[in-house]
């Protein structure tokens, strides 16, 4: 039997209707939480995802927002607690533009500030909503998801306003970690390599991804469900001690 981890907890997962925060979803929910399956437009997928971790067994709820959007992020807050009690894990996984494959000099600065500008709304909206209630709790957990691109130049070559956003995001949470510690609210980060989301099988052939993968060195790529496991690792109770800090989730492609 699977040792219940996040027993009692209430955890809400942006963009959980697919890929990474659809897995985080699944994950949380076999360690005992009740989760919160955020989504934007694509209420069906959301509904597929809290139907699979109720069918297994679990607790789930779906609720839509446009995390960027501090008034709909609030509202969604209050229907979780008026359902579930209470709020103690928020992973902020959603992106709010979807990713384009450009490289610097092919992308305009005008996609830059808007990639930034989104993405820090969305953490921005997501950590000040969450805020009150935890510091009430007497503490929480915030996981954000980066990307290594937003480090490693090569990873970043066709990605460009995706990873400077992805960046500026890091350098908010930084900031969130420090002021939110003396209230007991942990803020950590996961930057997952490239993961084998059915996104990412639809755009590379096979042996793309064969070559990708025997260059790590654990000679393999990411699963949604390895992603979900480093972020369950920060949602612990055992991970109080730990904030502000940042794991790859890459098969060692970077180490530290």
């Amino acid at each position: 039997m699977i040792a219940q981890l996040l027993q009692d907890k209430v955890a809400l997962v942006t963009g959980a209707n697919r890929g990474i925060g659809a897995a985080v979803a699944k994950v949380f929910a076999g360690h005992g939480a009740v989760v919160a399956v955020n989504y934007n437009r694509s209420r069906e997928p959301a509904e597929q995802v809290v139907s699979a971790i109720t069918t297994a067994g679990g607790r789930a709820i779906a609720c839509q927002a446009d995390v960027t959007d501090r008034e709909q992020v609030e509202r969604m807050v209050r229907d979780i607690v008026s359902t579930c009690g209470r709020l103690d894990v928020l992973v902020n996984n959603a992106r709010p533009i979807p990713m384009s494959f450009t490289s610097y000099l092919t992308t305009d600065m005008q996609e830059i500030e808007a990639r930034v500008v989104a993405e820090l709304r969305a953490i921005d909206a997501c950590c000040r909503s969450v805020f009150p209630l935890m510091k009430e709790q007497g503490g929480g957990r915030i996981i954000n998801v980066s990307t290594i691109a937003a480090r490693q130049a090569q990873a970043a070559a066709m990605t460009a306003a995706y990873s400077v956003a992805k960046a500026a995001m890091e350098g908010l949470s930084r900031v969130i970690a420090m002021e939110f510690a003396p209230y007991g609210i942990i803020v950590n980060v996961v930057a997952p390599g490239l993961v084998l989301t059915e996104r990412v099988k639809s755009r590379r052939s096979p042996e793309e991804l064969e070559r990708l993968a025997a260059g790590t060195p654990l000679r393999q790529l990411a699963s949604p469900e390895d992603v979900a496991g480093a972020i369950l690792l920060f949602a612990l109770d055992e991970a109080r001690f730990v904030t502000g800090q940042y794991i790859y989730a890459s098969g060692g492609t970077i180490m530290s």
